[in-house]
């Protein structure tokens, strides 16, 4: 390392102290990152629905840490498997961790008496009435006569993001703000992320607000959190 080596002892040593399990160890050149993949800590991610459709859609810290985007050619990785501590490629590593992945789901079928995983991941819209549905409608069809697809866009990304569990759904209500709507995110039985996807107007009526604040201004809908 060249900086930054307050990482390596403040953090990762000390996380070590009471810990002897499986673990990857990056070393970048500013900064290192310690994956622990014990069977306890692998057992965890799964523990819920939430953690399980995570691991499905690789949206765990060892994949977003084992890419090329993140591991650059001066990174290390090291593994350490409960006897010794090996240099190895990232290759390597990405194999390994998919081998314990496989472990993880396979054990979460096991223990629930599955034998099928969960293989969809699209997030379906629920609107909050049938007349917010037809007013959303309309706005779609208002959108589609200036040539303009921020709306769905906006929807589009709503809909594509990570699926946390079976019962999660986009919820769609209307706002008091012209054309605009608001949108969250309930699974569990709980809500959980929500904001606005907002009209800011067309050229022809002029720049719209709405009482929000983009950083760049632009016309049609943006989402607002």
């Amino acid at each position: 390392m060249r900086s930054n080596q307050s990482d390596f002892t403040d953090y990762d040593v000390k996380s070590l102290s009471d810990y002897d399990g499986v673990f990857i160890w990056f070393v970048h050149p500013s900064h290192t990152y310690l994956c622990k993949l014990s069977h306890k800590v692998l057992s965890e991610m799964v523990e819920t629905e939430t953690g399980l459709y995570q691991v499905l859609q690789r949206n765990t810290s060892p994949d977003a840490y084992l890419s090329e985007t993140v591991c650059g050619k001066d990174t290390m990785l090291f593994l350490y498997d409960g006897a010794k501590l090996t240099q190895i490629s990232l290759e390597f590593a990405k194999g390994y961790w998919a081998g314990l992945r496989e472990w993880v789901l396979l054990q979460w079928q096991a223990y629930n008496g599955m034998t099928e995983l969960p293989t969809d991941f699209s997030i379906p819209i629920v609107f909050a009435s049938p007349e917010t549905e037809a007013y959303f409608k309309e706005q779609l069809e208002y959108a589609e006569k200036h040539n303009d697809k921020s709306l769905s866009n906006c929807m589009e990304r709503l809909t594509h993001r990570i699926k946390m569990s079976s019962d999660h759904i986009v919820r769609i209500s209307r706002d008091y703000q012209e054309r605009s709507f608001l949108f969250c995110h309930y699974y569990g039985g709980q809500p959980h992320d929500n904001g606005g996807i907002i009209f800011h107007g067309y050229p022809d009526e002029g720049y719209r607000v709405a009482n929000s604040v983009q950083l760049s201004p632009s016309y049609g809908w943006s989402t607002h959190t």
